[in-house]
């Protein structure tokens, strides 16, 4: 797993590793949950831009609680940081709830 976290640095393994997460976790042994996945991509690449465009479908899959709770770690880091502007941050959880109310 170790391996796995210093891999995970790189951005395309990083999307790699929420893809296969998502198709067949357990499949896959030590691979974290496509949540757990999803919310460390979005601490390690919350400045990009593209950002939650990268993960949007995965967590698009999630279920209902998983993304309610991916939703408040990802606002929380937002507004904590202020890694985005706040405007920013709505238009994410507003997203977010799109999804959420599918």
């Amino acid at each position: 797993m170790a391996k796995l976290e210093k891999q995970f640095a790189k951005r395309n393994f990083a999307l790699g590793a929420i893809y296969l997460s998502a198709a067949g976790r357990d499949e896959i042994e030590g691979l974290p949950s496509p949540d757990d996945l999803c919310v460390g991509y979005f601490r390690q690449y919350k400045r990009k831009a593209a950002c939650f465009r990268d993960i949007q479908s995965y967590v698009a899959n999630l279920p209902k609680n998983q993304q309610t709770l991916f939703l408040e770690e990802i606002v929380k880091q937002s507004e904590d940081e202020e890694v985005i502007p706040r405007i920013l941050a709505a238009d994410m959880r507003h997203h977010c709830m799109k999804y959420i109310s599918k």
